[in-house]
């Protein structure tokens, strides 16, 4: 029997669980009496990622890969541009990155629609100054202001 790809996906989303599991106890607590404490999110993380997993793992597909040739293109582009983004961070900081990132990101999965350019500046716009304000306010991060400026 052949395993497709992604049931050994979901065969290495599982070990990564585990190692992921053992690396998230480490992680010191000091959480007070109301706080859940900082191993509560990538330990939710974790179970959703190994109940996913699992279906996938258990269920039945005879379907094919549904990336071909240009899919893949398309996905090594956008994890390009992550990658990018990344570096856009540290050296750019996030207010220059981000708008960039957000227009790059739109128009590649725009797919074959059309996007007007208004609503299209607007969704940056809003999405660039919404994060700014809900990490540096909300939550008090402060984000990258990038090493060149």
């Amino acid at each position: 029997m052949k395993l497709k790809y992604d049931k050994l996906f979901s065969l290495l989303c599982l070990l990564a669980v585990v190692v992921l599991f053992f690396n998230t106890g480490t992680i010191r607590d000091l959480a007070s009496n109301g706080d859940p404490g900082a191993r509560l999110i990538p330990y939710l993380g974790e179970a959703v990622l190994c109940i996913c997993s699992l279906i996938i793992l258990f269920s039945k597909s005879d379907s094919t890969s549904f990336l071909d040739k240009a899919g893949w293109l398309k996905l090594l582009i956008m994890l390009g541009c992550m990658v990018l983004y990344t570096l856009g961070l540290i050296y750019l900081g996030f207010l220059i990155s981000t708008p960039i990132a957000v227009a790059v990101f739109i128009y590649l999965l725009k797919e074959d629609e059309k996007v007007n350019p208004i609503v299209a500046l607007l969704m940056v716009a809003g999405l660039t100054v919404g994060l700014y304000f809900m990490f540096t306010k909300g939550f008090s991060i402060l984000l990258p202001q990038g090493k060149l400026f």
